[in-house]
C-alpha cells in the first residue's frame, strides 16, 4: 500500500512493490511460522522497522513512500476472510484519510495469473472457474473503494514477479484488460510493460476515459543501461 498526505499532486517518482526485509524481520518471520515467536513479537518487529524504510525513501527524495509490504503474508481464500480483508481494509483506508492521506495503491500481483496461459490451465485442471474467480477478485476490490471520498486517488500496481530475477507468470493483457480496466473501481492502473512477457499495448484500448494507466517501461530487472 502507498501512502500521500501531500494532497493529489502528481509525482515524477514512485516506489512500488517489495522493499528489501532487513535480516532480523527475516529471521523472526521465519520463527513465527515456526512457532518460535508469537504474532505479536513479529508485528512489534515489523513496527520497529518501518520508521527506516520510510526515511530511506525519503532521503532519496521520494514524496509517496510506502511500507515495502513488509506485512505481506498469504491466506487461505474463504468468502469469510474476503468479509473480513473487507472490513479491514475499508477501516484503514478511513483512517489514512481522515489524517491526510489522498493517494493509496494497492501492489497485486494477482491479476497477472489470470494473464498466463500456463495458470489458466492449471485452474481448468483443478476445476476452477477462472472467469468467475477474475470477477470475484475485482469484487472484492470494488467493495473496499466503494463510496470513497472524490478527492482520494486510488490505484493498482500489477506485475509478474521478480524474486532473484524469477517471474512467476508471463503473458499479455489482452486476457483479462476489458474487465480489470472497466470493471475495477479504482482511479490509476499501474503496468507492468519492461519486457516483452507483458504483450503490447492493444489491450490499453479498453481503459475508459476517466481513468488513468502509468506504464513501468524501464526495468529493475537487470543493471543493463537502455536507450530511450
Amino acid at each position: 500500500m502507498t501512502i500521500e498526505a501531500q494532497g493529489t499532486r502528481c509525482a515524477h517518482a514512485h516506489h512500488i512493490g517489495s522493499l528489501l526485509r532487513p535480516q532480523k524481520l527475516l529471521q523472526k518471520r521465519i520463527a513465527f511460522h515456526a512457532g518460535q515467536c508469537t504474532a505479536e513479537e513479529l508485528e512489534a518487529l515489523e513496527d520497529e522497522v518501518l520508521p527506516g524504510l520510510l526515511k530511506l525513501q525519503k532521503d532519496v527524495g521520494l514524496a509517496i513512500t510506502t511500507d515495502g509490504e513488509i506485512r505481506r503474508y498469504d491466506f487461505t481464500e474463504t468468502a469469510e476472510y474476503f468479509r473480513d480483508v473487507v472490513q479491514a481494509f475499508r477501516e484503514e483506508i478511513q483512517g489514512l484519510y481522515e489524517h491526510g492521506c489522498r493517494r493509496i495503491q494497492f501492489d497485486d500481483a494477482g491479476f497477472c495469473f489470470f494473464c498466463s496461459e500456463a495458470m489458466i490451465s492449471s485452474m481448468k485442471d483443478m476445476g476452477v472457474d477462472h472467469e468467475k474467480l477474475l470477477s470475484m477478485h475485482i469484487a472484492v476490490y470494488n467493495a473496499v473503494t466503494a463510496d470513497r471520498p472524490q478527492d482520494l486517488i486510488i490505484g493498482v500496481h500489477t506485475c509478474r514477479g521478480n524474486m532473484k530475477g524469477m517471474h512467476f507468470a508471463e503473458g499479455g493483457y489482452e486476457r483479462v484488460a476489458k474487465k480489470m480496466l472497466c470493471d475495477l473501481d479504482v482511479d490509476v492502473f499501474y503496468l507492468e510493460y519492461d519486457n516483452d512477457r507483458a504483450g503490447g499495448l492493444e489491450p490499453l484500448r479498453y481503459l475508459p476515459l476517466d481513468k488513468h494507466v502509468v506504464l513501468g517501461l524501464i526495468t529493475t530487472k537487470s543493471g543493463e543501461v537502455r536507450d530511450l
